[in-house]
């Protein structure tokens, strides 16, 4: 049985407002981090670590651009990617969290790239993504990974 496709858009990732206090203490972690480089006579890695700091603050400041994502009978879009439904292992829907959007978590097979988060947009139901993605992959529980953790912390 051939489904209609499920589309929406939303955001890249979800943007945090950062206030001055915190560009303050981003400087002053990255400033101290390369102070100890320096103390070490580690040059290199104190220029790593000033260029990371820009980097950082840089992209808090950046605004997410819109997505948009789409799961059909060939694999699940992000934009312009298409990842096929071989290259993937197993799927979970995250919606336990009633104070947060539901999340489809993807396992890939690529090394660089092993889990997909992408936020549900809050007019879908979670359980027909779940509906259409059983018919083409395995359903396994995954947490968000640490590192997606550690990023939307900071």
């Amino acid at each position: 049985m051939r489904k209609q496709p499920i589309r929406w858009q939303g955001y890249e990732y979800e943007h945090r407002e950062r206030g001055r206090d915190w560009f303050w203490a981003l400087g002053i972690v990255g400033i101290t981090g390369a102070i100890t480089a320096l103390l070490l006579e580690n040059i290199l890695f104190a220029i790593i670590i000033l260029i990371a700091t820009g980097i950082v603050a840089l992209f808090a400041l950046r605004h997410p651009n819109v997505a948009h994502f789409e799961i059909s009978e060939r694999g699940i879009a992000v934009n312009n990617s298409l990842l096929l439904y071989h290259t993937l292992d197993s799927f979970w829907v995250e919606d336990r969290y009633e104070n947060a959007p539901a999340k489809l978590l993807i396992k890939s097979q690529k090394i660089f790239m092993p889990f997909i988060v992408i936020t549900l947009h809050e007019e879908l139901y979670p359980d027909d993504i779940r509906d259409f993605l059983l018919e083409h992959l395995d359903e396994e529980e995954h947490l968000e990974p640490f590192t997606e953790r550690i990023m939307n912390m900071l």
